[in-house]
This record gives C-alpha cells, structure tokens and sequence, in this order.
C-alpha cells in the first residue's frame, strides 16, 4: 500500500467534507465531531487541529490499530459508545460500504446526533468500482514484476507497507479481482455504490438527503500509476471519467429546517 498515495486522497476528500460541514453544520466555530472508522485517526486528527471536538471509534479489526496517529476508541461496530444528541456532526469515509448491519449503524448515527446535527459520509462511486476492475490486470502485472525484482521487499524494509497490506496484496494467488465492499460481487457492487441505491437506503432509514455531490477525483483501488498522477491530474480525469468517491449530507427526517439541495445529474 502506497501510504503517501492514501493519504494525498484522503486529504482530498477530508477538504470536501469540511467544505460540507462549513455549508450545512450547525454555525458554531467549535464542534462536536465524531469519526466513525477512523482508521489510523489521521483524518480526526485535522479536524481536531481546526478547532473541533473530535471523538473517533473503529472496530477491533482494524488494519490500522497499531499504528494510530489520534486516540481511536475501539468498539464493536454496532453500538456507538457515546449518550444520545452527544454530536454536532457525524462523518464517515470510505466505510459504509463495508458495514454488513448497516441500518444499525443508521440508526446509532441519528440516536448520537443533535437536532441540527449532520452526517456526512464519504462513498465510492460506480466509476471507482468500474475503473478498479479494469485496473486489476496491470495491478498483477506490475505487482509480478515487483516480486521479481525485489522491488516491494525495498518497500516493506522501507517502511511503505505494513506487513499484513504488503502480504494480501503482494499474493499472485488474487488474478481475478474481487469485491470491495459487504453487498454483491464485483460485477452487481456498482449498483450497490450508485446514488440511486445510496439515496433509496438513506431514506428508508429515515435519512433526509439535504446535499450530494462528487468529490472531484479520479482512482482506483488498483493503485497503478499512485502517485505518479498528481491531485491535479486526477480532478481532470474526473472531470472526463467520473469521480472515485461521492460525499452525501444527510440530517435525520423530521428535522427542522432541512433544506434539500438538488441533485447533480449523472450517477458518479
């Protein structure tokens, strides 16, 4: 895993997400925030350096609990350890495509939110899933040929690579690419990614859809080129292919003074 490359992306997204929170959260300067799958905490960790009040929770499993740049309360994906209303907002990235009891985790979303609190939540794209399954051959490729020549065991000693990414993706037994996320196989998850699903299980939940939009950036989970194309590079391939990932702003239904923002044409 090419860390500099995840982390230019997650900046990314990071910026559109507080872009978000500016526009739609409560107009208070400090917040409440909670970072759900935080992962490392790297993330709630800069908007812990704006000022806000983050909390971050993920699972016992995590890839990145060893090695945590901010406090990461572990808990067991279910039940939120924090009492009702206790949020000014709630954001996620990357991460509700992997929750397997995901009206629960809806659920625990609004019970921890206040009146005028937000979800935000950051998801990949039909474009991410399409991209990703075309990117996989000359992922083996180039992996086949980092084998050969030494070139990830440099990487790994190097510190690029935590030992458990480095071994599931160094493994040529993966030739044919598998799904991402817990819904469909690789060749259905991109209806399970597209806004239509999104927005139909967000309501059935009792989700107001106030804002949606694209992200702006074009990768895939292959990481050919990683970071050869630079940020600048990869907005313009959005711009011509489609974005990776798509940001939504949800408030609870029944919300006072929700404004609903109309949708951008396209299913990104």
């Amino acid at each position: 895993m090419n860390l500099e490359h995840i982390h230019l992306i997650r900046d990314r997204e990071l910026a559109c997400v507080i872009d978000l929170m500016t526009r739609f959260g409560p107009a208070r300067p400090s917040l409440d925030i909670l970072d759900v799958g935080a992962g490392s905490g790297r993330q709630a960790a800069r908007l812990a350096a704006q000022g806000h009040r983050v909390s971050a929770v993920d699972v016992e499993t995590s890839a990145y609990a060893a090695d945590l740049s901010f406090p990461v309360s572990m808990y067991d994906g279910r039940v939120l350890p924090f009492p009702d209303g206790a949020f000014d907002v709630v954001v996620s990235s990357n991460v509700l495509e992997h929750v397997s009891d995901l009206d629960g985790v809806l659920a625990e979303t609004k019970r921890v939110l206040r009146a005028d609190g937000i979800a935000i939540h950051v998801l990949p794209t039909p474009v991410w899933r399409t991209w990703t399954t075309m990117a996989h051959g000359p992922w083996v490729v180039k992996r086949s040929w980092q084998l050969l020549t030494g070139t990830r065991r440099r990487q790994r000693q190097a510190g690029g690579d935590s030992p458990e990414h480095a071994q599931h993706r160094a493994s040529l037994s993966v030739i044919l690419p598998g799904r991402h996320g817990e819904r469909g196989n690789v060749l259905t998850e991109s209806w399970y990614f597209s806004r239509r699903w999104w927005s139909a299980t967000f309501r059935q939940n009792d989700w107001i859809v106030v804002h949606e939009q694209a992200v702006g950036l074009f990768y895939t989970g292959a990481m050919v080129f990683a970071t050869r194309l630079h940020l600048e590079v990869r907005q313009a391939l959005a711009r011509a292919l489609g974005s990776a990932t798509r940001a939504y702003v949800l408030r609870p239904a029944g919300a006072k003074g929700v404004l609903v923002s109309l949708p951008v044409v396209g299913d990104n």
